[in-house]
């Protein structure tokens, strides 16, 4: 994994090796549920407190890391339904626009 830091234009990028997902990242994950569980089945909270603390404790670089991602927020999906109408024994799907003007057509033609 290559992180890319960039504080003037304010841009942090990660880079990931795919390759390595399956064979790296899956069994490192899976590890980490495992002990949680554990933890979790045998109530032993002050173990389980205690490493996901250290875990996710943002601290140093990583906080700086943390600013940059959270001033700069991905906009919200926006879900919109498509809708079939029948047409002379066919069906006909109508796909709309990810945007809230697609949200209200979508809407209007079910006349709802």
């Amino acid at each position: 994994m290559v992180i890319k830091h960039d504080a003037n234009a304010r841009r942090l990028t990660v880079k990931v090796d795919r390759n390595k997902l399956l064979s790296h990242g899956k069994p490192s994950l899976g590890r980490l549920l495992c002990r949680i569980q554990i933890w979790r089945c045998v109530a032993d909270v002050k173990s389980c407190s205690e490493f996901y603390k250290k875990l996710s404790a943002v601290t140093n670089e990583y906080e700086t890391w943390r600013q940059i991602v959270c001033s700069n927020p991905e906009p919200r999906w926006k879900f919109v339904q498509a809708n079939t109408f029948l047409r002379d024994d066919k069906v006909e799907l109508r796909v709309y626009d990810e945007s809230n003007e697609g949200m209200i057509q979508s809407w209007a033609e079910r006349s709802v």
